[in-house]
């Protein structure tokens, strides 16, 4: 198949490399074996037949906030504390009127985690979810940036429309992209130290 009048370049080397070549080096291989192998270093097996995987189930959300959620977390304690002009911790979200927005927007930064980890796993000696933030910070930053925008409720909320709209396409993980995930990397940026909601 695909050699039909290419009979000309079986020339006396080529054709002296076929007769010379070992073909009992090639064994039948069962289905069950190739994937014992695979199975073996996934990572491996993707980078050399250039095939990505589908990203799996994303880790639920914890209850309670974890420890590398605080920078976040603290800062949406921030924007609450300033829209209701009074403290407001985590013990006091429960039951009031911020209790579902914090909810959700935790879920989205796990969105946003099951991504991370996804592109850590597949890509692992490179830096593509870093190079999502950065796209992700280019897009809303000039958005988050408005005068207009009074209060750190008004940023919050701006920068997650923003980042639910980019187009991000050149992006390696692009194709693996969900609902969440690019509302979730504005808390990620948050964590980071990059981006603020209360001034």
């Amino acid at each position: 198949m695909g050699m039909k009048g290419r009979a000309a370049e079986l020339t006396q080397d080529v054709k002296a490399a076929i007769d010379d070549f070992d073909f009992a080096r090639f064994i039948e291989c069962p289905v069950h074996d190739l994937l014992a192998w695979h199975a073996l270093d996934k990572t491996a097996h993707h980078k050399f037949f250039g095939i990505v995987p589908e990203r799996g189930d994303d880790d639920p959300m914890p209850a309670q906030p974890a420890g590398h959620e605080s920078v976040y977390v603290n800062e949406l304690l921030r924007v609450y504390t300033e829209d209701k002009s009074s403290p407001v911790s985590l013990t006091d979200l429960s039951g009031s009127k911020y209790e579902e927005h914090f909810d959700s927007h935790r879920q989205i930064f796990y969105c946003a985690e099951g991504l991370q980890r996804f592109s850590r796993d597949i890509y692992p000696n490179e830096l593509e979810f870093e190079r999502l933030l950065d796209m992700v910070h280019a897009g809303i930053r000039p958005t988050v940036a408005q005068l207009r925008l009074k209060t750190g409720m008004d940023r919050v909320d701006t920068a997650i429309e923003k980042a639910s709209t980019l187009q991000v396409q050149e992006s390696r993980l692009f194709p693996q992209l969900r609902g969440g995930d690019l509302p979730g990397t504005c808390h990620h940026l948050v964590n980071e130290g990059r981006l603020k909601w209360v001034k």
